[in-house]
This record gives structure tokens, C-alpha cells and sequence, in this order.
């Protein structure tokens, strides 16, 4: 009945409007705050789906902040610093691990090991394609 439930095009059709929000989000975190690679992209999209995103109150310290940011890993520990101090100190634990595991590019998160090149094909430097990701997100939600 479940598999049935998330099968029906119905349920595709309001999972592929979520997707697009978060893709939305992520890509606003991008584009806002000078991010560039796929790294960068998974870190953005984690926010977006696990907190939302980075609320506007935040916005104009971390702005000011990135302006000292020597890369873009020091960029994304700028906006996890400002991001942490919003979290409920109940999630925070949570939010470090995964967040430091995209940063780092590997860590543990809910005692499960990841390495983002060889688990994800996620590499340090590789650059962002914005389009390509959209496009498997849309597809992938056909898939499913």
C-alpha cells in the first residue's frame, strides 16, 4: 500500500515540486554566498533540506564574514559557524556531523561512515552543474 502510495503519479508529481524547492534553496545558498563546486552544492542542499536554509537574519554576518574566507571549504566552516548558533541545542550534534562530514568530505553521520568521492562521487574541486543536477533530480523522481 505504501510503495503504491510513492509510486502513484500523484505522489511523483508533489515529490518532484518538493525537490525543486530544495534544488531552489541550495542553489540561492550558491549563488548568495560566492559557492561553486558539487562539494559545495551537497552542503547547500543539506541546509536547505535539514534546516531550510540560512535565514535572512543571519544573511549580513555571514557576508561580512566570507569577506575574510580564503576557498570555498572556508567558506562553507563560515556559514556552519553562523548556521550552528540557530540550531536547537537538542539537534546540534546532528547538524555538526553532517554538515562537517560534506565540509571535510568525509566523517560519520548516525554511526555510518562516508567518504563523498568514493560513496557519492563527490569531489573536492569538481565544479557545481546546476542544469544536470535539476535535471537528475526530475528524473530520478520518475524513478522512484
Amino acid at each position: 500500500l505504501l510503495y503504491k502510495l510513492g509510486t502513484s503519479l500523484k505522489s511523483i508529481e508533489a515529490q518532484k515540486l518538493v525537490a525543486k524547492e530544495y534544488f531552489n534553496i541550495a542553489h540561492n545558498i550558491m549563488e548568495t554566498y560566492g559557492l561553486k563546486t558539487e562539494r559545495a552544492f551537497a552542503f547547500a542542499f543539506d541546509l536547505a533540506v535539514q534546516n531550510g536554509g540560512i535565514p535572512n537574519k543571519i544573511k549580513p554576518q555571514i557576508l561580512k564574514n566570507l569577506t575574510t574566507c580564503n576557498g570555498e571549504i572556508a567558506k562553507m566552516n563560515a556559514i556552519y559557524n553562523h548556521r550552528l548558533g540557530l540550531v536547537n541545542p537538542i539537534w546540534q550534534l546532528d547538524f555538526s556531523n553532517r554538515k562537517k562530514t560534506i565540509i571535510n568530505g568525509e566523517g560519520t553521520v548516525h554511526g555510518i561512515f562516508y567518504d563523498l568521492e568514493n560513496d557519492f562521487g563527490i569531489k573536492k574541486g569538481a565544479k557545481h552543474v546546476c542544469n544536470y543536477l535539476m535535471r537528475l533530480v526530475m528524473e530520478l523522481s520518475k524513478v522512484c
